[in-house]
């Protein structure tokens, strides 16, 4: 369909940084009535990314008026404002996005890291179990799930859900990060230099692919 050739090509341009390309790809896609979704919530995250907040709020305030299903665009917007450290906004985008999805992990994941910021460890642990729950093999979810029981004191459970993490994406930096900062506070500095070092490595080696 000419809609997903547009689409496919939009995302190439996106990867590659060609924002202005990839939202007129988008806007054709648009105008053709095609997966409206999906193609106004990538134009509004490519507005975004060139820092055209207005007219990536306007996207969203389209699929809104359309009635259509708004759990990515939302999530989107809310991870965002996290970004920009808006955590109570980020907590309203990311609670709407649940609301309407309430089968989507990452949202979940998403509004347990902004609770976290805001030191609402007892939110932020609700929403790191559910998305846990909904998705067992989610190993951003036990990293996030391990730094609320760090910052709780109970290492024990932190140590075990960086582990965890781990296990299931032996790439995860910051499991390995947050797992040497565990194993610094209990005093075993030998295992906390290797995995600073893992850490380390890590971030080094995700730089440059």
């Amino acid at each position: 369909r000419y809609f997903q050739g547009n689409y496919i090509e939009g995302n190439a341009l996106a990867l590659k940084g060609e924002f202005s390309a990839a939202i007129s790809y988008y806007s054709e896609a648009i105008d053709r009535g095609l997966e409206l979704v999906r193609a106004y919530d990538k134009r509004r995250r490519a507005q975004a990314q060139k820092g055209e907040d207005g007219r990536a709020n306007g996207d969203s305030a389209k699929i809104a008026a359309l009635g259509l299903t708004l759990a990515n665009p939302y999530n989107g917007r809310g991870v965002a404002h996290g970004e920009r450290r808006d955590y109570d906004r980020a907590i309203a985008d990311l609670t709407e996005a649940v609301s309407r999805d309430p089968s989507f992990a990452d949202a979940y994941a998403n509004r347990g890291r902004a609770f976290v910021m805001k030191h609402n460890f007892d939110g932020g642990l609700a929403d790191f179990n559910k998305a846990i729950a909904l998705n067992p093999k989610f190993a951003e979810a036990y990293n996030g799930r391990g730094l609320v029981y760090e910052k709780k004191g109970e290492l024990d459970r932190a140590m075990a859900d960086y582990s965890e993490a781990i296990a299931l994406n032996s790439n995860l930096a910051n499991a390995y990060l947050n797992r040497g900062n565990v194993y610094y506070e209990k005093g075993d500095l030998g295992r906390a230099i290797a995995d600073y070092g893992w850490a380390i490595a890590l971030s080094i080696w995700q730089s440059l692919v």
